[in-house]
């Protein structure tokens, strides 16, 4: 997931969103997959896809919760969710590469139930640019 800024066209305004500023939005669209995600609810506000039986029994006993479906076992995939922001910038992806391709295999269903977690909710995309909006403003605000 990529954040970007762009510049307004057809004008000579310019400014740029600190990469602290930059960072602590992508701090928080990450705070806002992880958190849903455990709540069992998917991009599209939807329930995930259920587990199956055998991996209900499995995780069930190793102690885990199974209900609600929320793409954790020891929350490594979650952890492993990096942001490296620069100024106008935040690109959110996964920091350890099998953690990244069991977050795609969910994503995509590859060999699995589809359960899309990767991303923002229509609501949760507002509140982000709400964010963005904020920081631009300053921006602006502090460039005159």
């Amino acid at each position: 997931m990529k954040i970007d800024t762009i510049s307004v066209p057809r004008t000579n305004l310019r400014f740029s969103v600190s990469a602290s500023a930059m960072k602590k939005i992508g701090d928080e669209a990450v705070r806002m997959m992880i958190d849903r995600t455990k709540k069992g609810i998917d991009i599209d506000g939807m329930p995930f896809a259920p587990y199956s039986p055998q991996y209900v029994k499995y995780k069930g006993e190793a102690g885990r919760v199974t209900d609600p479906v929320n793409l954790q076992f020891n929350g490594e995939m979650h952890r492993s969710m990096v942001v490296v922001a620069t100024n106008n910038n935040a690109n959110i992806s996964y920091g350890d590469r099998q953690r990244a391709l069991i977050a795609l295999y969910h994503q995509t269903g590859n060999g699995q139930p589809q359960r899309k977690h990767f991303g923002l909710t229509s609501e949760q995309a507002r509140r982000i640019m709400d964010m963005l909006t904020a920081e631009i403003r300053k921006a602006v605000k502090s460039d005159k």
